[in-house]
């Protein structure tokens, strides 16, 4: 499931600029203890991988000035994309949201104003837009030093491989069907550096083709695609609605 979180800015918020940290420890926050205790120490598990099965969007700020290492949040709308293939992650994210009434930094707030939930995908094939860089590790350390740019062939073969791994923690069986991931235009890729704390990660944001079985499809749809997805990489939006609520429900 996906849900899409307008929030409001009454006054100025000045957040660093790369804040998905922050983004990432809100979301925790919101979500029931119990299951935020779950999700940080056991996860989805696959073979010795643990996955969270979650990611989130770049926030979609209508006023804002940006800065070399900040961004100031001017009064106005703020929009945030979360997903997850869990109902319970998107349950106690809602339910969170409606006890807070806003989403707290330590900078200050964005107030809630509505949120809109999508159902999860039924498609064979997605065409996307990322509203997040996607990030592809290079195995051998834990740490995130190296990374697989589009230029190399194994930026797509991880992909897969990474959304196998997702599809058998979750369904806790191996995925036995045909999976494509590819480049909408490999022209229109764009690369970019984003920091999570302290550590540079490499991504790349434009546009991808996943096409196989409606659950795996579904699980890059909802999960993300490539690593690092919770904390906030990979987020695939379909072309079909960017910036549009026609397909989601309001609850809020």
């Amino acid at each position: 499931m996906r849900l899409k979180i307008v929030l409001e800015a009454e006054n100025d918020l000045l957040l660093p600029l790369h804040y998905n940290h922050l983004i990432q420890k809100v979301i925790y926050s919101l979500l029931d203890e119990k299951y935020a205790d779950f999700l940080h120490n056991e996860g989805f598990n696959y073979n010795g991988k643990k996955f969270q099965l979650f990611t989130f969007s770049r926030l979609v700020i209508e006023n804002k000035e940006v800065y070399r290492e900040a961004i100031r949040i001017k009064p106005g709308k703020v929009y945030l994309t979360v997903s997850s293939m869990d109902e319970r992650f998107i349950f106690s994210i809602v339910d969170g949201l409606l006890k807070e009434k806003a989403v707290k930094f330590q900078e200050g707030t964005l107030y809630l104003q509505n949120i809109f939930a999508r159902k999860n995908l039924v498609a064979k094939k997605i065409v996307g837009l990322t509203i997040s860089p996607v990030v592809v590790t290079k195995g051998g350390t834990d740490k995130p030093v190296d990374f697989y740019s589009p230029r190399d062939s194994e930026f797509l073969e991880v992909i897969r491989n990474n959304l196998k791994f997702k599809y058998a923690a979750y369904y806790k069986e191996e995925y036995k069907g045909d999976l494509n991931v590819k480049l909408l235009d490999d022209k229109k890729i764009k690369r970019v550096v984003a920091k999570y704390k302290k550590w540079p990660y490499e991504g790349y944001l434009g546009g991808f083709i996943v096409e196989g079985d409606t659950k795996i499809v579904d699980i890059a749809y909802s999960c993300g695609i490539g690593n690092k997805n919770a904390q906030g990489f990979g987020c695939l939006e379909l072309f079909s609605d960017i910036n549009k609520f026609e397909n989601y429900l309001r609850i809020v």
